[in-house]
């Protein structure tokens, strides 16, 4: 009995090895191939063939999809793997073969079988577990596909010998896998986002939800012009949708009339809230397991100025939240108790958006608001508070 116990714990290790090293492709399901470098699709283009030999089409790329971009694959580890065009709109189908693993002359290209039940060798791929992706082989050669630019002006697909990090890097998914993988993502952010204020409101809420939703009832089976420029609109829709949630000013304000607390945390994680302790507004450190006082409530009021609508803060003994400051610099009566007893227009904290950017270049809202001031030559300035001291402390600064 123990002799056949490990019997199948060997196997099951085996198993497991072989599963992470070899690409099962699933029957029948169109498949879309990507570099990792960028996202550059492969796709079939007859206007790209090699130089000086018009005859031969090399696969090209494209920084989107359509039909020409999805294949089908077939095999296994042993016997190599097949990959075709999937698009029936195309006047034929069309295999990607290795045109040459010579060097100065390696390139992939796609062409035409008379006989598609006698499938040549140079049609044939391993594609081996690189990194996070595949790297795509000719069977039983060392060089493999590569992301290259550099041939007429079209984006095309080589060979090399050399591995690189990411131009020999290939992501491999079906269609309806991609969507997935979108879906998973949109519907995460939607998960993750908090309700309340600085988030998004339910408006915007209801109609991320609507663009997931509507992604959800796309499927490609079948490969043709129409079916994958529905997908796309679908999947593009869904990318757009992404990226309006985490950039909108579609945000929760604060109330007119009703009472709020400001907590400032910084990097390490220690937290102080405004508070008002009978002659000035300070920054006090604030003990998780303490509530903060009535002396740390302010009342929200919205004011106009400007055609432009305010939210400026008010205690429970009419104190409005100011500059605290140098008078003399500034010129704001009673400037360094960080507080006045009337709201005046040009020295009152104001409450705005705070935004990020991010890997993408693209602007984001966070959650976070910021208290910005306008001084009386015009510029802004925003308040900070640095808990790093014992007792923290709060002041402008020009940053953002």
């Amino acid at each position: 009995m123990k002799r056949i116990l490990s019997f199948l714990l060997l196997c099951l290790v085996v198993a497991g090895t072989a599963l992470a090293q070899d690409f099962t492709p699933t029957a029948n399901q169109p498949y879309f191939i990507y570099c990792n470098a960028n996202s550059r699709y492969v796709l079939y283009n007859s206007a790209c063939t090699q130089e000086g030999n018009s005859a031969i089409n090399i696969l090209s790329s494209w920084s989107n999809f359509d039909h020409r971009s999805l294949f089908l694959i077939s095999g296994n580890a042993s016997e190599g793997y097949i990959i075709k065009t999937a698009s029936e709109t195309l006047s034929s189908t069309f295999y990607i073969y290795a045109v040459s693993v010579e060097a100065g002359n390696a390139c992939v290209g796609l062409k035409q079988l008379a006989d598609e039940n006698n499938i040549p060798d140079d049609c044939k791929w391993d594609i081996v577990a690189q990194g996070n992706g595949w790297n795509i082989k000719p069977k039983g050669s060392e060089t493999s596909w590569k992301y290259t630019n550099d041939y007429n002006g079209n984006a095309q697909t080589g060979l090399t010998a050399t591995l690189t990090e990411n131009a020999t890097i290939w992501s491999i998914l079906t269609a309806n896998d991609q969507m997935t993988e979108k879906l998973n993502e949109a519907q995460t952010l939607l998960n993750n986002t908090p309700e309340g204020l600085a988030y998004p409101t339910q408006n915007a809420r209801n109609a991320f939800q609507s663009a997931i939703t509507s992604a959800q009832s796309i499927s490609l089976t079948t490969v043709n012009e129409e079916n994958v420029t529905n997908y796309n609109n679908a999947y593009n829709q869904l990318k757009n949708a992404i990226t309006t949630f985490s950039s909108t000013t579609d945000v929760i304000y604060p109330e007119n009339g009703k009472a709020y607390t400001f907590t400032y945390i910084n990097a390490a994680g220690n937290k102080a809230y405004l508070n008002w302790n009978g002659t000035t507004i300070t920054a006090t450190r604030l003990n998780d397991s303490k509530a903060i006082p009535n002396s740390g409530i302010f009342i929200c009021r919205k004011v106009t100025e400007n055609e432009v609508e305010k939210f400026v803060f008010v205690n429970s003994v009419g104190k409005y939240l100011v500059w605290q400051c140098d008078e003399s610099k500034y010129n704001i009566t009673d400037a360094l108790t960080g507080h006045l007893d009337d709201y005046t227009t040009h020295c009152n904290w104001n409450l705005v958006l705070k935004s990020s950017i991010n890997t993408a270049g693209e602007k984001q809202y966070p959650g976070k608001f910021l208290l910005e001031g306008k001084k009386k030559d015009g510029s802004l300035n925003y308040l900070l508070v640095n808990t790093s001291k014992a007792t923290p402390t709060f002041h402008s600064c020009q940053a953002g």
